[in-house]
């Protein structure tokens, strides 16, 4: 892509840095209800490579939760270096769930975790909610999370294998994935037994609920 030199900003808008030191930050979460002390969290940060990162609300920086890959990123970006840690979503009782790339043996999977946390500061307890969704380590893994009517949408990229899996109802590659929060499968899904919300996707790397229709777009 060429460089644009000429890009301005418009005049109703500002760039202002709110924060520094971050490595390849990709997601922001922000506490639905926050408290009104200054040293309260504000929103949270994934980091491509391994860590979560936590801002309070007088912008100071915190570690939430690291190490949180168990192969070693090989730090290429683009191309192999845009899988790790990445969607992240946090539910108003202050559990934060992230999406991220793990690796059992010579395979590369996607899971999405749970932390729970007493302060909002520090994780204390990590839960598995979904795994063993296949992937490699390059791209289009599991990203976006959202949580609308106490449902965790999960969006999962096709996997960079074979986009036909996508339309597949029996792989969970391509897909919107819809539960509840401790993983199960909701009973109002649209097909009875299974995780699909919606098929036929790519990358999903973006989900938001539009609330004057509540569509996910």
């Amino acid at each position: 892509m060429a460089e644009n030199k000429n890009w301005q900003l418009r005049d109703s808008f500002k760039i202002e840095k709110v924060v520094s030191g971050l490595l390849l930050p990709v997601n922001l979460a922000f506490v639905r209800y926050p408290k009104p002390q200054k040293s309260a969290v504000s929103f949270y940060v994934t980091e491509l490579y391994g860590s979560i990162k936590v801002i309070t609300q007088e912008l100071n920086v915190f570690t939430f939760a690291d190490n949180l890959l168990n192969y070693e990123p090989n730090y290429m970006m683009p191309g192999t270096g845009e899988s790790g840690v990445i969607g992240i979503v946090v539910h108003e009782n202050g559990d934060i769930f992230a999406s991220m790339l793990y690796k059992e043996g010579e395979s590369f999977k996607n899971k999405v975790v749970k932390f729970s946390t007493k302060d909002g500061l520090k994780a204390e307890k990590i839960e598995t909610i979904i795994d063993n969704i296949p992937s490699i380590n390059a791209a289009h893994q599991v990203q976006a999370l959202t949580i609308h009517d106490g449902k965790l949408y999960v969006s999962v990229g096709d996997g960079m294998i074979n986009p036909d899996v996508a339309q597949d109802d029996n792989d969970l590659r391509g897909k919107i994935l819809r539960m509840n929060l401790d993983g199960s499968i909701p009973s109002d899904n649209p097909t009875p037994g299974s995780y699909i919300y919606a098929k036929g996707l790519r990358n999903p790397f973006g989900a938001a609920w539009r609330k004057s229709d509540n569509h996910l777009l």
